[in-house]
Parts: C-alpha cells; structure tokens; sequence
C-alpha cells in the first residue's frame, strides 16, 4: 500500500457537432469511479486534460463535489488544454464516488478528457514517485532518448516500450523521469510500469505554450506532494510510454522524448 497516480481516460466519438453537456464514458480498461482508499488518507482530482477542438466547454461533476448541477465546468481555448485546476489546488475525492465528464464538439470528432487522480494510499500500489529535493543532489546524468509511439487508436491507450527506439540506458541504474518533449502534439502522454504501481502517470503533450521537459518536477513542486517517477533500468523491458490523442496516429508518426536523470543511488 503507498501513492499512487491513475490517470483516468474519457472520451466519446461523434459524427457531427455534439452540444453541451455530452456524456464521456471511461475507455477500456479505465473507470470514473474512485478507487477505495483509507480515509485517513487523502485523494485528489489534481488536474484535468481536455481535447475537444479549442473554445468547447467541459465539464467534471459527483454529488460529492461542491454541486452536481454545474460542477467542475471550464472552457479553455488550447488544445490540449494544460491544466484546468489552478497550480497548488485540488478536488478533494471520496472513496467509491463515480465522477461524471461531459464536454462538446463542434464538428464530427472525438472529445476527449483526462483525469489525473492522486491517491495518498492506495492499496495493492506503491509508486517510487519523489519531490524534487529528494532528487536534485544524487543526479549523476540527464539523458533524454526517444520513443517512437505505436498506432495511437482513438478512445484508448497505447502503450509503447520505453526501449522500442533506443536501449541506450545504464543497467541496474535508477532513473528520475524529469519530463518529456512529443515531436508532434498528443492529447495525453506518460508512464507505466511496477515504478508507478502499474498504473498510468500522465500530462498533457503540446508542442507550444508549456514547457513540459520538467513537468513531473513541476507538477512536485505545485502540489507539495512527491509526483517524480523512479525506475530501475533493469525494468526497462516492462515500462512504457503511454499516450492518447482525440484523432488516430500511425505508429511511429509521433515520438515521445522521456527526460530522465540517473542517480548516484537509489533515492
């Protein structure tokens, strides 16, 4: 039992313009109900990636929230948008309630968002996830290496290796993942492996407005809590890059550019 991050994917296809509010369901394999946490802990909704062409309104509502009329509802012009929750706040969730995400298009298309759940105690997880003292004085090297993504479908993951492009890391090292760059922009890029308790750690994949090359840094930083995955390299053959975009990708049309640090020790 320890942290956790769940990256949870949202997403409905239309084939003409679809009005406000339209229900998003979970893709497979993920769920909008909240995993069961010791309330002696807390969880929170701590940001929200939505993609549905610029200027369309989205939505994150339960019972639990505030209000479950208007809830969580937002209308951000960049697609993808960054972050929908102001830098240091979070929603604080309930063991078992089931959000609701509802957006809208303006065309035929997909709408499509992420939630990023944090969970203090989960169990069956234990993520090494870190602040950013904690890595800042063993950094031994800052390697960045590529991975080119496998076919991103519409409405679900893709994970892909970490080593499908390059193996050019240090065995038996442990590796801070600082940030990223994407060579083309991607709705939703991160992590997955026995480092982040098999579950995905996510943020969005512009190309422009968002310096993303130290976002997990970043994302320590604003909240106070540890959010920088650790792996060892000796897991490199079960880590992947995952990725979500509102519109199909041929495999290897995008690539994502993990930026890691290799440490003196284990942190």
């Amino acid at each position: 039992m320890g942290r956790a991050v769940d990256t949870v994917l949202t997403f409905s296809t239309q084939g003409a313009a679809a009005a406000f509010p339209t229900a998003l369901a979970a893709a497979p394999g993920d769920m909008l109900q909240i995993r069961s946490f010791d309330r002696s802990k807390n969880a929170y909704l701590e940001s929200v990636i939505y993609s549905a062409g610029g200027g369309q309104k989205g939505r994150v509502l339960s019972p639990m929230m505030h209000d479950n009329v208007t809830g969580l509802t937002f209308q951000p012009a960049e697609v993808p948008s960054q972050w929908s929750l102001p830098p240091g706040a979070a929603v604080e969730l309930v063991p078992a309630d089931t959000l609701q995400a509802s957006g809208a298009i303006a065309a035929a298309g997909t709408i499509l968002m992420a939630l990023v759940n944090y969970y203090e105690e989960l169990d069956g997880a234990d993520a090494r996830l870190h602040s950013w003292p904690d890595i800042r004085g063993l950094i031994k090297y800052i390697k960045s290496f590529e991975v080119d993504l496998a076919a991103v479908a519409v409405g679900a993951w893709t994970d892909t290796l970490i080593t499908a492009t390059e193996n050019q890391l240090h065995a038996d090292a442990h590796y801070a993942i600082l940030g990223y760059n994407v060579s083309a922009a991607v709705d939703v890029v991160g992590f997955k492996g026995s480092a982040t308790g098999n579950l995905r750690i996510c943020g969005p994949g512009p190309t422009s407005t968002l310096d993303i090359t130290n976002y997990f840094i970043y994302e320590s930083e604003r909240s106070g809590r540890p959010h920088i995955p650790v792996f060892n390299s000796n897991d490199r053959n079960a880590f992947f890059v995952s990725a979500a975009h509102h519109a199909a990708i041929a495999g290897g049309a995008a690539s994502v550019y993990p930026i890691v640090a290799q440490l003196h020790r284990k942190p």
